[in-house]
């Protein structure tokens, strides 16, 4: 239960181009690769392409292997028109501001969101608390304010958060702040990031979610590491502009990594994922899905939604476990390679910030 108050490249990665290299079992020191024209590339699938030959460690989508994940716990608070959640651990090790997407939200991020949960999950485990502000603009499109000013509202109120993340413990003075968004979130994460580190914060790394490009990466103030996801199939953002923004900066000699995770086949426990939902009940809802005609016999994913706009009436879901179709369809945009947040690179990406501490 969460307490509350108020505060007012065209590319295929097994193939890797010249001047580009796969790693599969890379450590921390191997995700950062600077100066050599091309950034860092973890082996990944072509774009628009199949999963099912994939090696399951590089890409966990293509196995039945799925780490079930748990809620974290937050605390809610509000600040002006905005709602912000805040997991403070108790002995912090840094910060890691999240920022949603398009139509989000920070209850989104924090409540429902399986996959932010994954990650949420593994930052935690290593000792680093988490803050999820939310954009001011709390009408449709619910956007945040991307220009790069000391004025700009979502950056003046995210300062205020982060200065009372560190009233309530959440850090301590000198601990690096991380920057996370998905989407538009990905799109001015590293705005923020670098606003507020020109303000003097220790803010050290960036990691954008299936964002498209920024003019921000050709310029020459920029200077935070930072890494990239992208899903093959995304119709929103390209995942060649993920590339190209990666390139953009290691061209700078500024260190990043990118990753694009292509479509995967849905096994019957892929379902387990979702906390409540056990292997009998994945299986149903497979078994369901298949029969709908939302799944193919395979498992290949045939309907699903994105980030923005979530299928609440995915076909063949059975009526036991309605109350789970918007976590549900948000697994099959992840096999399917859409528009969403993908946790399984979780691991990486709190690798990414851990060697640039």
């Amino acid at each position: 239960m969460n307490g509350k108050h108020a505060f007012s490249f065209v590319f295929a990665i097994a193939a890797c181009g010249p001047g580009k290299r796969a790693e599969t079992d890379a450590d921390a020191s191997d995700l950062a690769l600077a100066g050599d024209g091309a950034p860092s590339v973890d082996e990944g699938l072509p774009l628009g392409g199949r999963g099912e030959d994939a090696d399951a460690a590089v890409n966990p989508d293509a196995s039945c292997d799925f780490p079930p994940v748990s809620p974290v716990s937050f605390t809610e608070g509000t600040s002006g028109p905005t709602t912000y959640y805040l997991h403070a651990e108790p002995d912090p090790r840094g910060l890691i501001v999240a920022l949603h997407g398009t139509n989000g939200s920070s209850v989104s991020l924090a409540e429902r969101k399986v996959e932010w949960w994954a990650f949420f999950n593994e930052a935690t485990a290593r000792g680093y608390s988490v803050l999820i502000p939310e954009s001011e603009q709390r009408a449709q499109p619910r956007q945040w304010d991307n220009a790069p000013t000391v004025e700009n509202p979502d950056i003046v109120r995210i300062a205020g958060l982060i200065r009372l993340a560190r009233m309530e413990g959440a850090f301590e003075a000198g601990q690096p702040i991380m920057f996370i968004g998905m989407s538009q979130g990905g799109g001015v994460a590293p705005v923020f990031a670098q606003v507020l580190a020109e303000q003097g914060l220790p803010v050290r790394a960036v990691a954008v979610h299936s964002a498209g490009r920024s003019a921000l990466y050709a310029n020459d103030a920029y200077r935070l590491p930072t890494t990239f996801v992208a899903l093959a199939n995304d119709t929103i953002s390209s995942p060649q502009d993920t590339v190209a923004s990666a390139e953009q900066l290691t061209a700078r000699r500024i260190d990043s990594a990118v990753f694009v995770q292509g479509e995967t086949t849905v096994c019957p426990e892929r379902f387990t994922r979702i906390p409540g939902v056990d292997a009998a009940a994945s299986r149903a809802i497979f078994d369901g899905l298949v029969a709908a005609g939302s799944l193919g016999a395979d498992g290949t994913v045939r309907t699903a939604g994105d980030d923005q706009a979530s299928d609440s009436s995915l076909a063949g879901v059975p009526a036991a476990y309605a109350p789970f179709t918007r976590a549900i369809d948000e697994q099959l945009q992840v096999a399917g390679a859409r528009h969403t947040f993908y946790g399984g690179r979780a691991t990486k990406t709190l690798d990414f910030f851990e060697a640039h501490r």
